[in-house]
């Protein structure tokens, strides 16, 4: 038995399959390079909702620490920016917006809005090439070098809070506030928004130390806070910390949960990635399919081919030492006539001396049999095809070709003048009418004219009939001299 590809293709499907199903019953774990939480030093900023007048001042210190326009100071009095709620934007890593307060309408809260820095964040887990990284001081930090502008860190935030200069078409950049990283850990200094707040209303500090003074203030005055300190579980935890009076939900702040989405997202990626399954399950899902669309022949044929191979071994061999056409044509002759062809041997030397003289034997015509060796025809001469010059799409082609030369050899001339008959009618000059009524031959057009006059003649002779008439009606002169707005410039 010769070996099949198919089959070793269907064998190495199955032992494919097994050995898929057998590490995807593994537990996946995540991988090493997963945050696991903050460090015990980082750093944070505590925001306290209750102490904030909304001066913007934050705002102005932002743009100034980090290269933009920040503008005059004065213009950050005006209060009408409070009618919409805004996002950070690539010119303004914070905003400030403001709430009314559900416990007296008459004021209002307002709201520092900025990257909060998350302990695992998800702008960092879903970025290809390592552009954000989350340092271990706190700060989420971007490199525009590594950036590819796949804005994939937009859409994994749960805040909303990246931007992109679509604005920049030839160096767009993703803009987040980086907790002026290159002060506090180059200089040693504070943030700028921090410095700049005349409430105190943010402290910079290590988290640790931050929780424990949010968790005073809630027990010394439980009636100014609500007990709940945002960013110390929501989405495993954040380095930038709020306090408020009032729920954080009625107040623009999302609820989410205290699982990190990097928790998730990097178990599964992870775990089926390791290990090498996903090339291992394509290989065999393609000898699955390889072996489901396999073509099929029916057993009683295959039955059958092999019974006839078996009974005439001799025949085989010596239909195999003849000649191709010979062969093709026995094959054929075979096919139609439902029988075998009973061979005594190859041609012998006499025979061939024989046929010299005769024609080529024809092509036969296949039968609707089935003749016994199907790829003996594959080698049989093609048929002539016959040329034929008229076809169908040359008759079309030659139609069109000549209905276009039929309109394009029409002339361009003018129609008759209401009532002109006879030379001046039919192809003589046009005439055109003055205000006062008289007639005036006018310019003849391109291709116009009468046969046998030159082109010199015609002209000569039009511009003395102009001149005369101009002399004869001063008022129409500089009608008549003006040439015609439909006219080409080329024959003017």
């Amino acid at each position: 038995m010769q070996p099949d590809r198919r089959e070793f293709l269907r064998h190495i499907g199955w032992v494919t399959g097994a050995g898929t199903g057998l590490l995807a019953t593994r537990p996946a774990f995540a991988s090493d390079h997963g945050h696991t939480g903050a460090p015990a030093d980082a750093m944070g900023v505590l925001v306290d909702l209750t102490v904030c007048i909304g001066c913007r001042l934050c705002e102005h210190a932002c743009k100034k620490s980090n290269g933009f326009e920040p503008g005059p100071v004065e213009s950050y009095d005006d209060q009408t920016v409070f009618n919409q709620k805004r996002r950070p934007a690539p010119d303004a890593y914070t905003v400030v917006n403001s709430w009314t307060n559900p416990k007296d309408r008459t004021k209002q809260i307002y709201v520092k809005t900025n990257c909060l820095h998350c302990n695992r964040p998800a702008c960092v887990s879903a970025c290809l090439v390592g552009a954000l990284r989350k340092r271990p001081m706190g700060a989420v930090t971007y490199d525009a070098w590594k950036c590819i502008g796949c804005r994939y860190c937009m859409v994994a935030c749960p805040f909303q809070i990246p931007a992109y200069d679509y604005h920049d078409a030839l160096t767009p950049q993703v803009r987040k506030c980086q907790l002026c990283f290159h002060r506090t850990h180059e200089e040693g200094v504070l943030p700028e928004c921090v410095a700049a707040c005349p409430r105190q209303t943010m402290v910079y500090g290590r988290r640790s130390e931050l929780l424990e003074l949010a968790k005073e203030k809630i027990k010394a005055h439980p009636n100014d806070y609500v007990d709940h300190i945002y960013g110390e579980h929501e989405v495993g935890g954040t380095n930038w910390l709020y306090l408020s009076s009032v729920p954080f939900e009625r107040i623009g702040f999302v609820k989410l949960p205290s699982d990190a989405p990097p928790a998730i997202t990097e178990a599964i990626q992870h775990g089926v990635f390791k290990h090498g399954i996903p090339p291992l399950t394509l290989y065999g899902l393609l000898g699955t399919l390889m072996y489901l669309t396999r073509p099929r022949r029916p057993k009683e044929v295959v039955r059958e081919a092999q019974d006839v191979t078996e009974a005439r071994p001799e025949q085989t061999q010596a239909e195999n030492k003849l000649p191709v056409y010979a062969r093709g044509a026995a094959l054929s002759l075979a096919g139609a006539d439902g029988g075998t062809i009973v061979l005594d041997g190859p041609p012998t030397v006499g025979d061939r001396r024989e046929r010299q003289g005769a024609d080529p034997p024809k092509r036969p015509v296949r039968s609707h049999g089935h003749p016994a060796d199907e790829h003996a025809e594959h080698h049989e001469e093609p048929m002539p095809v016959r040329q034929k010059l008229l076809t169908p799409g040359v008759i079309v082609l030659l139609g069109l070709a000549m209905t276009g030369l039929a309109f394009g050899l029409k002339p361009v001339g003018g129609s008759q003048a209401p009532g002109g008959g006879g030379a001046e009618g039919e192809g003589g000059p046009r005439r055109s009418s003055l205000p006062d009524g008289h007639g005036v031959r006018a310019r003849p057009r391109l291709g116009e004219g009468r046969e046998g006059i030159p082109s010199g003649a015609r002209g000569r002779r039009t511009i003395a009939c102009i001149a005369s008439t101009a002399a004869d009606h001063p008022q129409g002169r500089a009608e008549i001299m003006a040439p015609p707005v439909s006219r080409p410039a080329a024959h003017a």
